[in-house]
């Protein structure tokens, strides 16, 4: 990955830093904080100086219209959250709580199964389809090298019922420990029965939900501190940015028990982000989806890989929570 610095126009203290760290010291919790990341010195004085020529050359606006936001930011926008489904109550209510105190418990345990059983790296690698990802973007597992924690999580169901309703739901996670330089995957699949109705709803959102989650247990598991989520389904990260306020359903037990335990580790002093990363199957099948979602990826001012490595391993976390398998 390309050394960056960071030019911070608008901040605790404008100006260029050589590290993240530094940089995001300025900008953590600053109110309308404008910066940018580049690869050269020159790029990032021409943005201090008013220029918003990228590392492409193209033309691209200052203002960033995504979900990322600072942790502190998260943990005040989620405390927020209401849940509106013949009455309003915020989403720390003793009653939503207490109403998903069992379901807790039963998504702890599937965490702690799912996590004492991590997936074999080199089975994965050897699979068709992630061998055929390797060769299309053009990097393998050895090529991660970023200072950052970073998790692609993936979700879905198999939707054979009538309404769509599934009868498994999974979720996967490709892990990263930046301290260690040491790569990791997890799946997990969850059966229809007793213990898990609630959970199926007419959707693959609640494995998405899951996978997030999970990301974060992983890394409190693990005794890491900072965390970057790469999600091709925003919806976690529009709770995080505050861009969605409402639950509407009192039976979505899962989006509650995702946002709660959520607010537990911000408390805790975690620091996590959520960067969206397209869909590698969509901007596969169509180019149009894969230039935006390129132009989206790559407008998200936060210390990323690159864009074909991302799409990459978006790819292995969507096999991973394949229902087929």
């Amino acid at each position: 990955m390309a050394k960056k610095v960071y030019a911070i126009k608008a901040g605790r203290k404008p100006g260029i830093y050589n590290t993240w760290d530094e940089a995001k010291a300025q900008v953590d919790g600053f109110k309308g904080a404008i910066y940018k990341g580049f690869t050269s010195m020159e790029e990032a004085k021409a943005f201090m100086e008013g220029a918003t020529t990228s590392t492409t050359g193209a033309a691209k606006s200052v203002a960033v219209k995504n979900d990322i936001v600072s942790s502190k930011a998260a943990f005040e926008n989620l405390q927020k959250v209401t849940v509106e489904d013949g009455g309003k109550f915020n989403i720390m209510d003793a009653t939503i709580k207490n109403q998903c105190l069992d379901k807790v418990a039963l998504v702890s345990k599937a965490f702690k199964t799912a996590f004492a059983n991590p997936v074999d790296v080199e089975l994965i690698n050897s699979n068709e389809d992630v061998q055929t990802l390797k060769v299309r973007y053009g990097y393998d597992f050895s090529d991660i090298n970023t200072s950052e924690n970073i998790a692609f999580v993936d979700g879905g169901g198999d939707k054979v019922g009538a309404n769509f309703e599934s009868t498994r739901i999974l979720f996967g996670v490709v892990f990263y420990d930046a301290s260690k330089n040491q790569l990791s995957m997890y799946r997990y699949a969850l059966e229809r029965g007793e213990d898990f109705d609630w959970l199926f709803r007419a959707s693959n959102v609640a494995g998405e939900e899951l996978a997030a989650l999970f990301a974060i247990y992983i890394a409190s598991r693990l005794g890491l501190k900072q965390l970057h989520i790469y999600q091709d389904n925003n919806l976690p990260a529009k709770y995080y940015s505050g861009a969605f306020k409402k639950i509407h359903k009192l039976d979505d037990y899962m989006l509650q028990i995702f946002i709660n335990a959520s607010i537990q580790y911000l408390k805790q002093g975690m620091d996590v982000n959520f960067l969206y990363v397209p869909s590698e199957h969509a901007a596969y099948k169509d180019k149009s989806k894969a230039t935006k979602g390129r132009s989206v990826y790559e407008s998200q001012d936060i210390p990323k890989l690159p864009f074909e490595m991302a799409e990459f391993l978006n790819g292995v976390s969507d096999r991973l929570a394949d229902y087929r398998q």
